[in-house]
């Protein structure tokens, strides 16, 4: 995991945004679609993963900025 990947987590009721390895959150948000934006913009930012948790606590998405071990050919 890098120290600047993002992730979208549930936060009691609520949903967070933490930032690679550091326990505690950077942004909590009132709704999950609020998160992924600002989770989105640090991970474009930074050049680096974006992890999305459901609401059943597993993570159901994953997207990469810029730091893709596998870029797709084309």
């Amino acid at each position: 995991m890098a120290r600047n990947d993002q992730f979208v987590v549930r936060h009691g009721e609520k949903w967070a945004v933490r930032t690679g390895e550091k326990s505690r959150p950077g942004n909590v948000t009132e709704t999950q679609y609020e998160a992924i934006q600002i989770a989105r913009e640090r991970a474009r930012r930074y050049g680096s993963e974006l992890s999305i948790q459901g609401c059943n606590a597993k993570f159901r998405a994953k997207h990469s900025y810029g730091n893709d071990p596998n870029p797709p050919k084309g």
